[in-house]
């Protein structure tokens, strides 16, 4: 499933199969509509969960999937990793309403090889689409720019965002934190313990510096409130 040399006008020489990953059907619907009107682009399959898309991305093999961050049953991390221990060949573009400047990064390290927002144009899609499959690597210009710089200076946790320091998972459970779940329901969507979301809670804590046992959620709270579009 390597992608493969594009031709003079830019265009894939065969025909690409695209999964698509939104827990919101219209959105699909769009999503579908856009990419099955280019000649070389069709979507193969749709999910709107993490089980459903791995289930699909395994029977369907795709050559690149579409993954929204934000999914009901959880956030995109442990789809994008599940994606690229399957198959690390079939590039992941990571589509989401976050703003880029605190998940691409992220996203990246997951093992995406592009993060485009939905605010964005369709046509930055079908560009950012094209430029995965070809083996490349897709990011706005800005988020480019400060990615360069940020390896040009050395810049490290210490004097970066704090939130860098946190696993994906510890991410993860803080973000959802930040909705308001308790480690109950965290643990339910997560389909994990609650006795491994108060560790995870706990690495949290340590990592941010936090004393308190409720100011984690109000931080959380916070952070979420200033980084959600409005």
């Amino acid at each position: 499933m390597n992608a493969q040399a594009p031709t003079a006008s830019g265009r894939l020489p065969a025909m690409k199969k695209i999964l698509l990953v939104d827990d919101h059907p219209i959105i699909r619907q769009g999503l579908a509509q856009l990419i099955n009107g280019k000649v070389d682009l069709m979507v193969c399959g749709e999910a709107g969960d993490a089980s459903a898309a791995m289930k699909l991305f395994q029977s369907e093999r795709p050559d690149a999937a579409i993954v929204d961050l934000s999914l009901v049953s959880g956030d995109g991390f442990p789809l994008i990793e599940s994606m690229r221990a399957m198959a690390p060949e079939v590039p992941v573009l990571v589509l989401s309403m976050h703003d880029e400047a605190q998940y691409a990064e992220r996203c990246l390290k997951a093992g995406a090889n592009g993060y485009i927002m939905k605010s964005e144009p369709p046509a930055k899609l079908i560009e950012a689409m094209y430029q995965v499959l070809r083996g490349g690597v897709y990011l706005s210009a800005k988020m480019t720019q400060q990615t360069i710089k940020k390896l040009h200076h050395g810049e490290t946790h210490a004097i970066g965002n704090p939130l860098e320091q946190l696993s994906n998972r510890e991410f993860e459970v803080f973000r959802m934190m930040g909705k308001g779940l308790i480690p109950a329901e965290i643990a339910d969507q997560l389909c994990l313990s609650p006795k491994t979301v108060e560790t995870y809670i706990a690495r949290i804590r340590k990592k941010l510096g936090i004393r308190r046992g409720g100011e984690i959620a109000l931080r959380a709270a916070e952070w979420l409130r200033s980084n959600t579009p409005r």
